[in-house]
């Protein structure tokens, strides 16, 4: 049945462009076609721009056309979906760039190098810039003389009678020891000088005949120059090297008679016990650690006994006595 469309002012309305195709009924379905209506436009209206339908709108009018619509978009959909999940990776697979290929002694090579090269800049302070200095020639080895071995000095020997000032005649002021003897009667007394004339030590006063041993410059800035004798008859004094001292071991018992010097050959001396009960006069122990420090042990009246303390560093001790003594030693 032909359908006839409502027109104003007795016009037929021409198409519009741009309408949209009347949707079209699935051929499975009868369903009775209605009548078009058309609103009826004022004459004093203008005319309506037609109506744009979206493209969501088309495709599902066309998934509603029927089953040819239906399947269209599926293959459609199914082609768009294998270009771009699958054929895109394909085709850019073939394309992609092959990895560099790395080497492993290369880049720790160069990492080390730039870790050295600040650390080697710092720690030697290399200059930037400057010109290298041109090859000087290496000296010669030469070899460095040995010290020859220090001889100890000579005895010095002095002989006299009576009275006398003499000269010493040491080369220094080494630490000595003096070896005197006396044969006649009357007062016995050596007094030691510096080059000034002045008064040092007395190291020897006694009465009537004496043979013993005295330290000789013993003390700090001691030197030794000339000797004041006061005798009344003939003497003889030697000035020997220490080389030349009386030694003993200790932990040990040292005897001995009147004045001399001993050198311990031992290490941390303890107590020292005295015994002097067979001599006379005065009983008087010095004793000299490496520290170098002198400290008065006894100094008491025979006869005498007794026990005192010793510096642990003690390695040189000197006894001024009349008659026989012992002295034990112990270390600890």
């Amino acid at each position: 049945m032909d359908e006839v469309k409502a027109v104003s002012d007795g016009q037929e309305q021409p198409d519009q462009p741009g309408q949209p195709d009347q949707q079209v009924q699935p051929e499975e379905q009868d369903q009775p076609i209605q009548q078009a209506q058309t609103p009826m436009m004022n004459s004093n209206q203008s005319p309506q721009p037609p109506q744009k339908v979206g493209i969501g709108k088309r495709i599902s009018n066309f998934w509603n056309s029927g089953n040819r619509g239906k399947l269209t978009i599926l293959g459609v959909t199914g082609l768009i979906f294998f270009c771009c999940c699958i054929g895109a990776p394909l085709a850019n697979r073939g394309n992609t760039p092959a990895a560099p290929t790395v080497d492993v002694n290369a880049i720790s090579t160069n990492a080390m190098a730039s870790a050295q090269a600040p650390l080697t800049q710092t720690a030697l302070a290399i200059p930037t810039n400057t010109s290298t200095p041109e090859n000087t020639a290496t000296p010669e080895n030469t070899p460095t003389p040995l010290p020859s071995p220090t001889s100890p000095p000579e005895p010095i020997v002095l002989t006299g009678s009576g009275d006398s000032i003499v000269d010493v005649g040491k080369s220094s002021d080494y630490p000595a020891i003096m070896h005197a003897k006396y044969s006649s009667g009357s007062n016995f007394i050596v007094t030691s000088y510096d080059a000034n004339n002045q008064q040092m030590e007395l190291l020897i006063n006694v009465i009537g005949a004496y043979e013993g041993t005295v330290p000789v410059d013993f003390r700090e800035s001691e030197y030794t120059s000339r000797l004041e004798i006061k005798a009344a008859g003939p003497w003889e004094i030697q000035i020997l090297p220490l080389i030349q001292v009386r030694r003993a071991t200790i932990p040990g018992t040292i005897e001995g008679t009147g004045d001399d010097v001993i050198a311990l050959d031992g290490d941390n001396a303890d107590t020292m016990i005295a015994n002097a009960s067979l001599g006379s006069s005065n009983f008087v122990v010095y004793s000299y650690s490496t520290s170098g420090s002198i400290d008065l042990v006894f100094n008491e009246i025979a006869p005498y006994t007794g026990t005192a303390l010793l510096d642990p560093d003690t390695f040189i001790i000197s006894v001024n006595a009349t008659g026989p003594w012992s002295l034990e030693i112990t270390t600890r």
